[in-house]
């Protein structure tokens, strides 16, 4: 069934592709999806695969996609929404239609974007991105920011220890400063100026971290722990996303890791969101959390990041200068007690983990990280 209707697939849902001209004749879009309201499985499977894999799919949810074509095709606007959600509950959701005044144009904005994940979509449309709420929280409380007390640093010495000489420690072995030298263009520096270099980088060996457990985050005497401002809600329960058996150990001695690290802290509560993985392009995996339904009850911070212009600015006048990326950037700001219950997600063989630092993803994370 499903082979002989590919053709009325992709004609239906406006779809690319050239090789349906072999599957026989085309029925028209309302044509073929009235005439498979009912549809089985395994058929609802092949059209929900073919409208994810699709352009379409990138800058409209399903739903809305279904409303246009029936509209297009003359059908009345209460007819043409009957239509729409009743293929989104059978093609998306696999469930029967249901009353209309339970249904809104994204009600398929959870599944379809962790579907699109499952199948190798890895970034989520502008336009599926769920938008926090903008409300007045009269219990804010303005972070009450400490002072950085730095003192001034004494000037270089004139003759640093060999390169050959060099003590190596637990932090800085011998191996992590070969890496660190094997980084550095042939002929770069001069000898005398590499040995000042691995002097400097010797004496502040707690600045660097190779691990995340060598990492550290930032005193809460100088920066406050975070605070998630929320509206009143019905705490969400999300079922878990079935990992890939191949990677299913890899994923957890990441979460493990992660946990010793200090990242993840064990939980017991009425929250659960939903994580998965997907690969880099070095082949390493990355823990992705889905934190939209967290994103749909936060209120909106709406304070502005830095103008790159400015930034910029900055640079005028100087030498040297660099571009570095953060290997942990968010991590280093912790989340505030009360808050980490709104992360809690199934971490599969430890239950339920909750996160204890700032997240990737979170809506006002990038706001507050800017600020930090």
């Amino acid at each position: 069934m499903v082979p002989a209707a590919l053709s009325s697939i992709r004609e239906a849902y406006e779809l690319p592709g050239d090789s349906t001209e072999k599957f026989g004749p085309l029925l028209t879009d309302l044509q073929f999806l009235s005439k498979y309201l009912n549809l089985d499985k395994r058929t609802a499977t092949a059209l929900k695969q073919s409208w994810l894999l699709s352009d379409v799919s990138a800058d409209r949810s399903f739903t809305k996609h279904m409303l246009d074509i029936g509209a297009a095709q003359g059908y009345g606007e209460f007819e043409a929404e009957e239509f729409a959600h009743r293929m989104t509950n059978l093609v998306m959701k696999g469930t029967g239609s249901r009353g209309m005044n339970d249904v809104t144009a994204d009600v398929d904005y959870v599944a379809d974007d962790l579907i699109r994940e499952a199948n190798g979509a890895k970034y989520k449309p502008v336009a599926k991105k769920v938008l926090p709420v903008p409300a007045y929280d009269p219990g804010s409380v303005m972070p009450d920011y400490g002072a950085v007390e730095l003192d001034m640093p004494p000037p270089l010495i004139t003759r640093p220890t060999k390169k050959e000489d060099i003590k190596y420690t637990p932090r800085l072995s011998k191996e992590r400063v070969e890496r660190i030298i094997g980084n550095i263009p042939n002929g770069f520096l001069t000898e005398a100026e590499m040995d000042l270099f691995l002097h400097v980088v010797m004496d502040h060996e707690n600045a660097l971290a190779f691990t995340d457990e060598e990492r550290g985050s930032f005193s809460s005497a100088c920066y406050p722990d975070y605070v998630m401002c929320t509206v009143p809600h019905v705490p969400w329960q999300v079922n878990p996303i079935r990992l890939p058996k191949a990677r299913e150990g890899e994923i957890m001695h990441m979460l493990d890791e992660q946990m010793r690290a200090g990242k993840y802290e064990l939980s017991t509560l009425s929250y659960r969101s939903a994580f998965f993985a997907v690969e880099k392009k070095n082949n390493l995996l990355r823990i992705v959390h889905d934190l939209q339904l967290l994103n749909h009850v936060t209120i909106r911070d709406l304070s502005l990041p830095p103008r790159i212009n400015d930034m910029i600015e900055d640079f005028k006048g100087h030498a040297f200068y660099f571009i570095a990326d953060l290997k942990a950037g968010y991590d280093t700001i912790m989340l505030a007690k009360e808050s980490r219950d709104l992360t809690v997600f199934h971490a599969y063989n430890f239950g339920l983990m909750r996160l204890t630092s700032l997240l990737q993803g979170y809506t006002n994370s990038m706001r507050d990280g800017c600020s930090s």
